[in-house]
């Protein structure tokens, strides 16, 4: 949680800093560079930190450690001879022109978001380790943002090139340190199979963390990427109030699913849905009476021409965050595979309405786009649990 508020602060601050001393347009170039390297860090290796935490019960967690990374370089160093070689073969002015932010980028994305070092803390219970990253990568990128801020791209490269050292720095210790060391370690097929069906997930997941600012750039310019990339972020800390409550239930529901005690769950969700519509309905007015001030001292006024389309933005996040309860639910139901299928289709829905709607109405087409991604989930995922019975007094298999 702590890590998270910090990441969070991080980006406002830079976003102010960017906005105020240059343009929402340069901000959106920003964006456009981290929603590139984000994608990178995804689809360049298998997410081996839930393999890790899986496993765990058992199998020693240093050979597991020891797994994730074996498993995690061999993929890395073949993804990017491939992404090397493949955009040399398109066009070899890609790679000469942006040969240092592919170099830094190929370097560090090994490193950033490391599976071994994020399922190794996790396993033993050390989060405090965790939020430190991102405390002290939130804390570099602002010094940087603050003292030396010649270009986005110059920005953008030492933040990475930190941000990478800060996480090297970790992965050395927790796979080299942290725990008893292995002679032999072989990968095996389950391990391989659980991690990339993770990656699949991830994967899938992109329109959403990534694409969907890429696509806005696209088609509306880097001023309103950088307009509604300043949307989502509002949107994510109005949803810091829920992930506590959707850490605390997750194994809640799994125990009460176990004994199917469907009366119990039923109570527990009246109260997180509650609990979480009022406290997002009381930050949803706050943003409402404060919008105004925080938006000139903070942004120059920047999202002064979207002040609409950023509150029914925050109405919709209120809305997901209301069912919040229906994903955990779902899981422990043990609809692992459908949650996959639901959230495919439901994106690949998203990234065809963002296009539709977006050359249509603007940013007004996005927030629409961004609400119907989230009633096909919601909905689905709640029709397929009630069509099962899971969630009948009487029902349950």
């Amino acid at each position: 949680m702590a890590g998270n508020i910090a990441v969070a602060i991080s980006a406002f601050v830079i976003a102010s800093i960017i906005i105020t001393n240059s343009s929402m347009a340069i901000y959106g170039e920003f964006i456009v560079l981290q929603a590139f390297f984000g994608i990178w860090v995804v689809i360049s290796k298998p997410l081996t930190w839930q393999a890790i935490i899986k496993f765990m019960p058992d199998e020693a967690i240093g050979r597991l450690v020891k797994k994730a990374a074996i498993l995690e370089l061999k993929v890395y160093l073949l993804t990017v001879t491939v992404t090397i070689f493949g955009l040399y073969s398109y066009d070899s002015s890609i790679v000469s022109d942006y040969g240092y932010g592919i170099l830094i980028a190929s370097v560090f994305g090994f490193f950033v978001n490391s599976g071994p070092v994020l399922g190794g803390l996790r396993s033993v219970g050390e989060f405090h380790w965790i939020a430190l990253i991102m405390f002290l990568v939130s804390i570099s990128k602002i010094v940087l943002a603050c003292f030396y801020f010649d270009s986005v791209y110059e920005l953008f490269y030492l933040s990475l090139s930190i941000e990478g050292i800060i996480w090297a720095a970790f992965f050395v210790y927790v796979v080299v340190f942290k725990f008893e060391q292995v002679e032999k370690c072989i990968v095996d097929s389950s391990f391989k199979r659980f991690s990339f069906w993770g990656w699949g997930q991830a994967v899938v997941d992109l329109p959403l963390t990534q694409f969907d600012r890429l696509l806005v750039s696209m088609l509306m310019g880097l001023e309103v990427a950088g307009a509604y990339n300043l949307m989502k972020r509002i949107s994510q800390a109005v949803g810091q109030v829920a992930d506590p409550l959707y850490q605390l239930s997750f194994p809640e529901f799994s125990r009460l699913v176990k004994k199917n005690k469907i009366v119990e769950i039923k109570g527990i969700v009246k109260k997180v849905s509650s609990l979480i519509v009022l406290l997002s309905g009381f930050l949803v007015l706050a943003f409402l009476l404060l919008f105004d001030y925080f938006d000139k001292i903070l942004f120059s006024e920047g999202l002064f021409y979207y002040k609409f389309e950023t509150l029914l933005f925050l109405i919709i996040q209120c809305f997901s965050l209301s069912f919040v309860w229906v994903h955990s639910l779902f899981i422990s139901f043990g609809y692992v595979r459908e949650s996959f299928a639901i959230v495919l289709v439901s994106n690949i829905i998203f990234v065809a309405c963002i296009y539709l709607f977006g050359n249509a109405w603007g940013l007004w087409g996005i927030v629409l786009s961004v609400l119907i991604q989230n009633l096909l989930v919601v909905f689905s995922k709640f029709r397929l649990m009630f069509i099962d019975g899971r969630l009948n007094v009487e029902g349950g298999k």
